[in-house]
């Protein structure tokens, strides 16, 4: 993920200076577009991990009523999953305004 994460980087920074900004700009203005798409790829890589490999848990149940004729439960089970993920999404946004409101003032 962290080479996925430069390259996202690097195309926002390039296409802050395509619009005419200047290089330190193009940087703070690019970090903090590219935030919120890298921490979305890393919610889903963790949704995924637990979904494949896990043991015990959500991902367990949906691969083994998968192989059944069970389909309501399974359902209820990618419900709360993409709950989850919404809800982790909701909360790390939060985090990411209370953490980062400090490049919010000095851009203004």
């Amino acid at each position: 993920m962290a080479v996925d994460a430069n390259v996202i980087i690097f195309a926002r920074i390039r296409e802050e200076i395509a619009k005419g900004k200047t290089v330190k700009s193009a940087i703070d203005i690019g970090y903090k577009k590219a935030t919120s798409a890298i921490v979305d790829g890393n919610v889903t890589t963790l949704i995924a991990a637990e979904s494949t490999g896990a043991i015990c848990g959500l991902g367990m149940r949906i691969k083994a009523l998968a192989n059944s004729y069970e389909t309501a439960p399974m359902l209820l089970y990618i419900i709360i999953v993409g709950i989850i993920g919404m809800l982790a999404e909701k909360i790390l946004k939060y985090f990411e305004r209370k953490l980062t409101s400090w490049q919010e003032k000095r851009e203004i």
